[in-house]
């Protein structure tokens, strides 16, 4: 698949080259590698700077569940654009891997923000140390933040684990990251 915004250079299109899914129209969160991901966001970003409206260096990046990772991995990447990112009960933040977000964000130059759920199988506790720790006497200015009693997906009003005050305190602290870092 290949995305072209409206008005967008031929050259720089926003590709989505993920195997199989010509096939299935659906992929797996883990066959779909950051790099890829990196590749689409580095396109956008430069697609951004050929606006005159935008305001490329001035970029926030957020993400919810499995995009928490890419928001993350993108403020390290492109330290001179993302300015604030925020992943929201992100997954896969703690990982045995080289571009994992609790190794990469140490590097990035963005102010960070992590909500999350206080039961989430797909972030235990446990990850939310490790994270918490290797944040610790770094140079990156960042929080991590666990909302008490919620579950992985609290902020959307259409699941059942959707807990409102919740939902509208990650959405004052989201837009009050942003505010600050972007005018």
């Amino acid at each position: 698949y290949t995305l072209r915004p409206m008005n967008a250079d031929p050259s720089h299109p926003i590709r989505l080259p993920i195997p199989g899914m010509e096939k299935t129209g659906v992929i797996a969160f883990r066959d779909l590698p950051d790099v890829a991901v990196m590749e689409d966001a580095a396109a956008l970003l430069s697609f951004a700077e050929a606006d005159p409206m935008a305001r490329p260096a001035s970029t926030g990046a957020v993400g919810y569940c499995m995009s928490g990772r890419y928001a993350i991995n993108a403020a390290a990447r492109f330290p001179s654009q993302v300015r604030a990112a925020a992943s929201i009960y992100g997954v896969r933040l703690v990982m045995d891997e080289p571009d994992s977000p609790h190794v990469v964000c140490a590097t990035s130059k963005a102010e960070l923000y992590f909500a999350c759920a206080e039961t989430d199988r797909w972030m235990p506790t446990d990850q939310i140390d490790v994270l918490k720790a290797s944040l610790a006497g770094q140079p990156v200015k960042a929080e991590v933040e666990v909302f008490p009693g919620t579950e992985h997906g609290f902020a959307f009003p259409q699941r059942p684990v959707y807990r409102k005050a919740a939902a509208e305190q990650h959405w004052e602290r989201l837009n009050t990251l942003f505010r600050r870092n972007l005018g």
